[in-house]
């Protein structure tokens, strides 16, 4: 019987294999954070996608591909489609050093000269 391997495992096991990179894992994980958001928003608010596409003009098959990752839209679509959500798009100032730890990030970091002077325990 094998191990069960963790999440981390898994990212470490691809990025060592080179099917991956760390960047890489973190973009998806921001793909899907966004993703998430849109689809938990649009529950919340008991909208269909249909009903959606009547608020925003955006297809309903559009808005079924974004949820589902199999597209990824222009910045103009998701403002688009997440206003009527009570939702925007913002630029914010990342926490390298959350971000670090979420991504597991440390090696990188510390190839490229970048000293993280925390424990990863101590990041909210």
């Amino acid at each position: 019987m094998s191990k069960v391997k963790t999440w981390d495992d898994l990212q470490n096991e691809l990025v060592s294999s080179g099917a991956l990179t760390y960047e890489e894992i973190a973009e998806s994980k921001a793909r899907a954070a966004i993703m998430w958001e849109l689809i938990h928003a649009r529950k919340e608010l008991k909208i269909s996608q249909r009903k959606l596409e009547e608020l925003t003009g955006v297809r309903q098959t559009t808005i079924t591909r974004i949820e589902s990752g199999k597209n990824s839209p222009s910045i103009d679509t998701m403002i688009k489609v997440l206003a009527p959500l009570g939702k925007t798009l913002a630029v914010v100032n990342l926490d390298i050093r959350k971000i670090a730890c979420l991504f597991r990030l440390e090696n990188i970091m510390m190839q490229r000269q970048v000293v993280i002077p925390f424990a990863c325990s101590s990041i909210h």
